[in-house]
């Protein structure tokens, strides 16, 4: 049982955090949950898998939410995040555990992504002197001398990532078992 005190620090920890580090913290957790939505289907513990299902449903709307801009990389994100909200409510009914793995399979994707495209692609934003930017942080950036925060995201997608090829795939994933 958590104290008053360690309550109050995490609620500090996470409002005083990056967001970019926040939504790494989110897919961690929301892979910590479909492990153990697994682990409560597999021992049987109905109440560990729906407690963990709900959270990571609880997550998976919070990276929703996130999502800015209309752009390749936002339509593959929400798709892919609807996708999730929508299947991943099933497995309290059906137990299937192919739904977890394949759920689990694009959110520790999508975290690797964000860790490794997006996250240093921000720290090197960071490092241009204020005075010295012309830019914007969010999709509406035009001109050649703007910088998207969204191009990491673009680039992955574009780089091997398959967009929205992607989102079909993993519908198919889920809705079209054989």
């Amino acid at each position: 049982m958590k104290t008053v005190y360690t309550q109050a620090y995490e609620k500090t920890d996470i409002l005083t955090t990056d967001p970019y580090k926040l939504i790494l913290m989110l897919y961690d957790a929301g892979l910590k949950g479909l492990y153990m939505a697994r682990e409560g289907i597999r021992t049987g513990d109905i109440a560990m898998r729906g407690e963990a299902l709900g959270r990571v449903i609880a997550v998976v709307s919070e990276l929703m939410g996130a999502v800015r801009g209309e752009n390749e990389a936002a339509g593959f994100l929400r798709g892919l995040y609807a996708a999730m909200l929508v299947e991943l409510p099933k497995v309290n009914l059906t137990n299937d555990e192919k739904t977890l793995n394949t759920a689990i399979k694009y959110l520790a994707q999508l975290r690797h992504i964000w860790q490794t495209e997006v996250m240093p692609s921000i720290q090197t934003l960071r490092a241009i002197p204020d005075e010295g930017r012309d830019f914007v942080r969010d999709d509406r950036a035009v001109g050649p001398n703007r910088i998207r925060t969204g191009d990491a995201v673009d680039r992955a997608i574009a780089g091997g990532h398959q967009g929205q090829a992607g989102v079909a795939a993993y519908a198919c994933g889920f809705s079209c078992k054989g």
